[in-house]
């Protein structure tokens, strides 16, 4: 029989083992949220005691990645996201997320603003904008699963230990290795290659028989010798989208 308070207690100690802090000064904290991940790290939250009043923010983090991985945080942009962070009394002040409580709603205001910074780094960082070379290497891939005889999912959100993720492909396993298969390009390159280093490590401890491969653009996006190190290192395989030919004989032996 399965204990609530069982449960929740093995949860409660988990969040509290894993959850890191740092005393900036006497009065500024900095919490490191271990269950709440954006790309590749941890939700983090500065809190500042001022006049009597806690004010938390994420120094800017949230939408500097959102610049940096080739969004233009427009007026139209902003508005969106202050819609989403509303409900939760979350503000964008200067390109940061903010947010004051009393000190007494320092624990659920931390929780809120945490859910909050995560909600926009999943919305517009786990699910870009698709470029058209990118939505036609999509296709040529859906091409050569359907010539390889591979059945297979489009579209797909997967476990992994830490986090959900979103796949173009998903072969599920059937007494035979899965496959998670994923198209990558557009700007930002690097931080791309980064964020998917996390995916595949979180992807395949949640089931190690499911693979991941990645098939990046080359031809119309530019990648580092070091971001297609970064890709090769941790996913099952990693083909350029010039060595297309090759995925067929790639996918037998991957998914044998």
């Amino acid at each position: 029989m399965i204990k609530v308070d069982e449960v929740l207690s093995k949860y409660f100690l988990t969040h509290k083992e894993l959850i890191a802090t740092e005393q900036v000064d006497e009065n500024n904290i900095i919490v490191s949220f271990p269950l709440h991940f954006v790309g590749n790290h941890r939700v983090e939250v500065s809190v500042t005691e001022t006049e009597g009043i806690f004010l938390l923010s994420d120094i800017g983090r949230t939408i500097s990645e959102l610049k940096d991985y080739g969004y233009s945080v427009s007026p139209s942009l902003l508005s969106r996201m202050t819609e989403i962070v509303k409900p939760v009394k979350v503000r964008i002040v200067n390109d940061s997320l903010i947010m004051d409580c009393r000190p007494e709603e320092v624990g659920g205001s931390l929780h809120s603003f945490a859910e909050a910074a995560k909600t926009i780094g999943d919305a517009y960082l786990a699910f870009h904008s698709r470029t058209v070379p990118e939505k036609k290497l999509i296709e040529a891939v859906a091409e050569t699963l359907d010539e390889s005889a591979v059945a297979y999912k489009e579209g797909q959100k997967i476990h992994g230990k830490i986090d959900a993720h979103s796949v173009d492909f998903y072969v599920p396993p059937n007494g035979h290795a899965g496959l998670a298969l994923e198209v990558l390009g557009g700007y930002n390159t690097h931080t791309t290659a980064q964020i998917w280093h996390f995916k595949c490590q979180d992807i395949r401890a949640f089931n190690s028989m499911v693979k991941v491969g990645i098939v990046y653009d080359v031809e119309d996006s530019n990648w580092s010798n070091k971001s297609e190190a970064i890709l090769r290192d941790v996913a099952d395989f990693a083909l350029a989208s010039v060595d297309l030919p090759t995925l067929s004989n790639v996918l037998k032996t991957t998914l044998r």
